[in-house]
């Protein structure tokens, strides 16, 4: 299942360096033509009117949105392999699914360049989602609601300082 989609991608990627790793030997893919291909859900019918895109183009658009949807679906497989006992079914995923969505697909699209962050990205998903796995962090339902069984809990040691223990302390000020 992918987590994230294409446009969640553009929300953190800018979009040439984007069709430059989607399409990296067609230059008719640019930035601006990958974005607006996005836009339209892959179909040329949500292209505005006039936008003379050529077939050649058109196909060179899906080939690299393909690219990035596999990688997406590559990211959401992590994701499954780690929590799918534990959440067999999210039709709704909640927004830190898709975070951690995007940071995978980060790695697995840009990971060999920059300067790390990519790969320090993908370790901080996959032990988030270990925490996920494991119990220690619980998925919240994107509505605002708690999970199910979650309670809040509150804890306290008894109180230190009081009226009666501070009387010797602040005479000798």
């Amino acid at each position: 299942m992918a987590y994230a989609s294409a446009s969640d991608i553009l929300g953190r990627v800018d979009a040439r360096e984007l069709a430059e790793r989607a399409a990296p030997n067609d230059r008719e893919v640019t930035g601006e033509t990958l974005s607006a291909w996005i836009r339209a859900g892959g179909d040329p019918a949500g292209l505005p009117d006039g936008h003379g895109y050529s077939a050649a183009l058109t196909s060179a658009l899906g080939v690299a949105l393909g690219r990035i949807e596999a990688a997406l679906y590559g990211a959401g497989a992590v994701i499954d392999r780690h929590i799918a006992t534990r959440y067999p079914d999210l039709s709704d995923p909640p927004e830190e699914l898709t975070a951690a969505a995007v940071d995978l697909f980060l790695y697995r699209f840009f990971g060999d360049i920059g300067d790390g962050a990519y790969a320090r990205m993908h370790a901080d998903a996959v032990r988030w989602l270990e925490r996920v796995a494991d119990g220690r962090v619980d998925l919240a339902p994107d509505d605002g609601s708690e999970p199910d069984g979650a309670e809040a809990a509150v804890s306290a040691a008894d109180e230190v300082f009081g009226g009666d223990s501070l009387d010797g302390y602040m005479a000798g000020i």
